[in-house]
């Protein structure tokens, strides 16, 4: 079905964007989540972060407060630095969110295995895609937003003591990745009802073609039992000219019969 290939190429571009996300920095240091450009170079990824001495090591949850006051050593203008600039509850909120970045993987497991269900199932195979897509696009929702407000806070209190900050590259493809989930958990459900629906027209076919034979069956007239084995004469519908026994036919006089002397 047409409409199942364009959800299998849905869910593939979803998990691969999904998958780019998940080895951002430290793994791969051009993906990133926020990238600090002032004062200090940084660049902020799902595992963990790199500055200009170097890489932190890979793991779930990072101190983000201790990244930000690491990059306080660059003074505002307005004489805060960067750090000071985060309180104590918030400090502690950043540095539990940055557990939540695990929602990335986890999202891209659900696209790719909905994307394995919907091209080797059908039919009732498109429910189940259906479902799974919906969970990755779940996942793949709570992680941008979490995304997007943890770093909202750490850029506006950046920019606040002076710096600048954007968000990086692995941000944006985990909103493109939750907009092509769902669209393809939509079209999913569609290639489901779809594919009852096609299901459900050749029973009907099927239903129709057996009536018909046994119509034509029934109509034929069924013989009694003494009258099989036995055939009935050809009569010719076609009037003979009635003739006497003996006369013989004369050619000769366009015939006529005549009778012997």
């Amino acid at each position: 079905m047409i409409i199942g290939g364009f959800t299998g190429l849905l869910l593939l571009a979803a998990a691969v964007l999904l998958i780019l996300a998940s080895v951002s920095t430290p793994i791969i240091n051009s993906l990133t989540l926020m990238t600090v450009h002032e004062p200090v170079k940084a660049q902020l990824g799902v595992w963990g972060y790199c500055t200009a001495q170097g890489c932190s090591k890979a793991k779930l949850g990072y101190d983000l407060t201790a990244v930000v006051n690491y990059l306080s050593f660059g003074q505002s203008t307005f004489g805060t630095s960067i750090g000071d600039s985060i309180n104590d509850t918030a400090a502690k909120s950043l540095t539990a969110v940055t557990k939540g970045f695990i929602l990335h993987p986890i999202a891209a497991a659900f696209a790719l295995l909905a994307m394995i269900t919907a091209c080797a199932a059908d039919k009732i195979g498109y429910l189940f895609a259906s479902i799974l897509a919906l969970i990755g696009f779940l996942a793949a929702l709570a992680a941008m937003l979490i995304d997007f407000v943890a770093f909202a806070m750490v850029k506006n209190n950046i920019g606040d003591a002076g710096g600048n900050a954007s968000y990086g590259t692995a941000t944006w493809l985990t909103l493109a990745a939750t907009i092509l989930l769902l669209i393809a958990m939509l079209t999913s459900l569609v290639s489901c009802c779809c594919g009852r629906s096609s299901k459900h027209k050749r029973r009907e076919q099927e239903l129709r073609d057996q009536n018909a034979m046994h119509t034509t069956t029934t109509t034929t007239k069924k013989r009694r039992f003494w009258q099989r084995g036995t055939t009935h004469p050809q009569v010719d519908t076609h009037e003979t000219p009635d003739a006497p026994y003996d006369a013989p036919y004369d050619n000769h006089h366009n015939g006529v019969y005549e009778s012997k002397a």
